[in-house]
């Protein structure tokens, strides 16, 4: 009976096995603007808002020279934190910015917060050729002094287009589509669960017989 049910616990672990990673789907990405530095540490974002309901399953940091690990986080415009991340040098690049995947989160239309841990060195400003996702649309700078923490000072110019734009994030593109070697998977795994419940209802039959 052990292995027997070692062999369903297998089917069914394999069956259920998760996708692919999810892919990429930045909010905005741009192809040029300037840069400014600072010094201090900061909690560095904008508000922005969606039109729509949108799924966001990664979030991203500027990838310069300056990233080593960074936290980042998306608040409700109240200051609650809805969900957060680490993004590292050795995270998926796209475009200019390294994402780390998170637990997807629907969020609703509305406005939002996101900001990310910055310590010293350069951030990117004046955006130009940029391109927004369909429902997304950045609103304000928003940033905070020392410490990681939810940006409540606002700042309505000297940026230009999409503010401090220090992190970025990834707006999912309806469910994720199993590759081919994960169908095989899933394949192999109902097969097992399959081969499992037959020889269960064989050993129950001749236990009546």
């Amino acid at each position: 009976m052990r292995i027997k049910s070692g062999i369903f616990a297998l089917g069914l672990a394999i069956a259920v096995a998760s996708p692919a990673a999810a892919q990429i789907a930045p909010a905005f990405t741009y192809s040029g603007g300037s840069t400014q530095s600072d010094t201090r540490p900061f909690t560095l974002g904008y508000s922005f808002t969606l039109s729509d309901a949108a799924t966001v399953n990664a979030l991203g940091y500027w990838a310069s020279g300056n990233l080593t690990s960074h936290r980042v986080a998306i608040w409700d415009m109240s200051g609650t934190m809805l969900t957060s991340g680490t993004v590292t040098a050795a995270d998926t690049l796209l475009g200019n910015y390294r994402y780390d995947s998170i637990a997807p989160l629907l969020l609703g239309a509305g406005s939002y917060v996101i900001g990310g841990e910055f310590f010293s060195g350069n951030f990117p400003t004046d955006l130009t050729g940029v391109t927004n996702a369909a429902s997304y649309g950045w609103t304000q700078d928003r940033y905070a002094g020392a410490g990681f923490t939810f940006p409540t000072s606002t700042s309505s110019g000297g940026y230009g287009q999409n503010g401090i734009a220090l992190v970025n994030f990834s707006i999912a593109q309806g469910a994720a589509v199993p590759e081919p070697a994960t169908w095989a998977m899933m394949l192999m795994g109902f097969g097992a669960i399959g081969v499992s419940l037959r020889r269960r209802k064989r050993v129950a039959f001749a236990q009546v017989a």
